[in-house]
């Protein structure tokens, strides 16, 4: 069994209207803090994001030695935008079943993933949902006797399920790249409603007040196979910021 396959079946199942079984709801990432895509929170110790082939590619042909330096690759999910009972918007994510090569690189799961709870997308106010107290359950003690504290910190979201405690804070940068990448897929559903996402490792999970940096590395910044427009673009950046002289920049910060 695939380590996705096998977090989707622990995870928690969401029979919405005209759903398949065993969906896991998909929430904002918290601690996104750059980027255009948006990051998604698959469990407690797993995120979910949009399958880019370079970026997958890197991650399944990873060596061993260089494997512990990066977060563990955990496989792909299908994601699909579906409205529930009460017409919510929401990202559901449910088992690849037709690609067994993915499971190359990846590693068997241990973490306790989404447990039975629903997080909503109201239809008619997309950017200002619900917001109510939201709590999770205290974290196993691991091996260096750390512990993390949940706290549910996104803005605007109901939770149906679960023991609640008023304690929200929120991400406005996650929360608007989560909006932006929803509303695309609602665009697009007509035509295509299946997206691969790949499953990584969530390295903030251990810790209750996480710093995280979004660095961009090297010199130069686009790809090959980039467009002149966006090529144009990146080298822009990188010759007014400190890409250009140190062969780094800051992008994002908390």
């Amino acid at each position: 069994m695939s380590p996705a396959l096998k977090a989707l079946m622990e995870g928690c199942r969401y029979p919405g209207k005209g759903q398949k079984k065993g969906g896991v709801m998909l929430e904002p990432f918290v601690h996104q803090v750059g980027g255009h895509s948006c990051v998604l929170r698959f469990g407690e110790q797993t995120i979910c994001k949009p399958l880019i082939p370079r970026e997958h590619q890197f991650y399944k042909s990873l060596p061993p030695e260089i494997r512990r330096f990066t977060p563990q690759y955990k496989g792909v999910v299908s994601v699909s935008f579906e409205e529930d009972e009460e017409g919510n918007l929401c990202l559901i994510a449910y088992p690849l079943h037709n690609d067994p090569s993915d499971q190359e690189n990846t590693e068997p799961l241990s973490d306790g993933e989404p447990k039975s709870k629903l997080l909503k997308w109201s239809k008619k106010k997309p950017s200002a949902l619900m917001e109510n107290e939201r709590t999770r359950q205290s974290r196993k003690e691991d091996k260096s006797k750390s512990y993390r504290e949940d706290e549910a910190e996104v803005l605007y979201y109901s939770l149906e399920k679960g023991n609640m405690s008023p304690q929200i804070k929120h991400n406005p940068w996650s929360l608007q790249c989560h909006q932006q990448h929803l509303q695309r897929m609602k665009e697009n559903s007509k035509h295509r409603n299946q997206h691969k996402f790949i499953l990584l490792e969530n390295l903030t999970w251990r810790y209750r007040v996480p710093c995280v940096l979004d660095l961009k590395m090297g010199t130069r910044q686009h790809g090959d196979d980039a467009s002149e427009e966006k090529k144009a673009n990146q080298i822009r950046k990188c010759q007014q910021s400190t890409s250009s002289t140190i062969g780094v920049r800051l992008c994002g910060m908390q």
